[in-house]
């Protein structure tokens, strides 16, 4: 049968650590330049020396979550909707007719030159998503090219 004064002892030590564990998360801590210019940290400043506390960091309120694998997919489609609405909100706004004008001639320029690569390059290509060369066939070729005469027809307005 354990003695009443072990089990006593076995239940005071543990609350005794703890107590002095709080007591010491809860020091004060100082910071003071000796007269050589160090600067030193510590509990209790010498005598004598101008002293000043140090802010303790706060924890943080919740632990760091780990990112998802997808979070900047998530991001990148944030981004472009956010630029989506405030590409709409300028045109609701009356945005000046010198941006619409660039917006245009961009639009128009990247319609001739991808009008230009369909009507002169021989062999066109894009990148599969196993980085492979994928040549485009005649079709893809003539539907490309109807779409950039109608981009083309859309915003160039010599065309």
């Amino acid at each position: 049968m354990p003695d009443p004064e072990a089990r006593r002892v076995k239940f005071v030590v543990p609350l005794l650590i703890l107590a002095l564990s709080a007591i010491e998360l809860n020091a004060q801590v100082f910071k003071w330049v000796d007269e050589k210019g160090r600067t030193h940290y510590g509990e209790k400043p010498p005598e004598g020396v101008k002293s000043s506390e140090v802010a303790k960091p706060t924890p943080p309120s919740e632990p760091a979550r780990t990112a998802p694998a997808d979070s900047w997919k998530a991001k990148l489609q944030e981004s472009q909707r956010q630029k989506a609405e405030k590409h709409k909100a300028e045109i609701e706004a009356g945005a000046t007719e010198e941006h619409i004008a660039a917006e245009r001639d961009r639009r128009c320029r990247n319609a001739r030159i991808t009008l230009d690569r369909l009507e002169n390059v021989q062999r066109l290509y894009r990148y599969n998503d196993k980085g492979e060369r994928e040549y485009y066939t005649d079709a893809e070729r003539a539907t490309e090219r109807t779409r950039a005469q109608r981009e083309a027809q859309e915003h160039c307005p010599s065309r």
